[in-house]
């Protein structure tokens, strides 16, 4: 994903790292660090990029997932 993440910056820079096998990609939602190295349009459920919404937020490509602002907040659908 394309993303910054601190850890694999680290685990570059320490070599042993490598040797415990440390994922050498980002994990995404299922990394403790999501929130804060996710890009502001990927989902923060899926890690997939979303489309701007014109009303609001963002519109994830996963049908599953909905919407959600920048910041990682999940837009809930208004019921009828």
């Amino acid at each position: 994903m394309d993303t910054f993440c601190p850890l694999l910056v680290v685990a570059e820079a320490v070599a042993w790292l490598k040797e415990l096998d440390w994922p050498d990609k980002c994990a995404g939602p299922k990394c403790q660090w999501w929130h804060k190295c996710r890009r502001p349009d990927q989902c923060p459920k899926c890690g997939n990029f979303g489309t701007p919404n014109n009303t609001a937020g963002y519109n994830c490509l996963t049908p599953d997932c909905g919407r959600f602002f920048a910041n990682g907040d999940h837009i809930e659908e208004e019921k009828l």
